[in-house]
């Protein structure tokens, strides 16, 4: 079922979205939505509901209330005729749930498949393309992540940095929407991490829409044209880079942020 309330521009509408996990508010009533080629980045402390809320975005967490909606699709439950929620078939999910590209923390590539098997093994099985354009596609996508050397090579092979790159890449081949990322340098070594928030920057100037779950701030303050910050399962304050890093007007937003050095000069034009 579709609803065209967030507008055709919008990719993402999250409509006051409760997750809970035991007596714990994960997250706790929350409304934004992401419009076409925005860069949204979303912070705050560890335990605050950032990667929950992304896994709503993709359903891989089930949200107990609220709706959220891909591209005008509501995802994971149908409305009935009396306007209650009914979980959707699998079906269902899946259909949108391949509207959204998804990158984790720990690459979950599968370590049987090279490079380009892993980008290219949902292509056949999910988009049923053919062997031949799969591949195609696949070194296509390969090529934007600078891997093009690495297709044939194992990720038992490759560097930390090389892992996600290629996730990048897998989920990028299937030409999602929008493509939503969960801390996706926090498994990295630091010199390995400069790598892939180049990539992310590509995208980025490439006008792919983009969720992010970060510490890093300095590349969020780089790239987001809005920023995100949650606290305890609330979305507590929301707007540009120099609304919500420089000129912070919540109390705890503004103690978060001053635990990062130079901020004035980290954050320029």
């Amino acid at each position: 079922m579709s609803s065209n309330e967030g507008g055709d521009d919008v990719v993402i509408d999250v409509r006051h979205v409760s997750k809970k996990f035991g007596s714990l508010n994960a997250i706790e009533d929350i409304t934004l939505q992401i419009k076409k080629s925005e860069v949204a980045c979303i912070i705050g402390p560890s335990g605050s509901g950032k990667s929950t809320l992304l896994r709503c975005m993709n359903f891989l967490e089930e949200y107990d209330s609220g709706e959220i909606y891909i591209s005008n699709q509501l995802l994971g439950y149908t409305k009935t005729a009396g306007g209650s929620l009914k979980r959707s078939s699998r079906k269902q999910v899946d259909q949108v749930r391949q509207r959204v590209g998804m990158v984790f923390q720990h690459f979950n590539l599968w370590p049987h498949r090279t490079a380009l098997g892993n980008v290219t093994e949902a292509l056949v099985r999910v988009k049923k393309m053919s062997r031949t354009e799969a591949d195609r596609v696949g070194m296509e996508m390969l090529g934007v992540v600078g891997l093009l050397d690495k297709a044939d090579v194992y990720p038992d092979k490759l560097s930390g940095g090389q892992k996600q790159r290629v996730a990048i890449a897998r989920a990028l081949a299937l030409d999602p929407e929008v493509m939503l990322f969960d801390e996706p340098t926090s498994a990295l070594d630091p010199e390995l991490v400069g790598e892939v928030l180049s990539v992310m920057q590509k995208l980025a100037e490439n006008e792919v829409t983009m969720v992010i779950v970060t510490h890093e701030m300095g590349f969020a303050a780089g790239v987001a044209d809005e920023i995100i910050f949650m606290d305890k399962g609330k979305l507590v304050e929301r707007g540009s880079v120099k609304e919500v890093l420089r000129s912070p007007e919540n109390p705890r937003l503004q103690q978060f942020l001053s635990t990062w050095v130079n901020r004035n000069t980290m954050w320029t034009d």
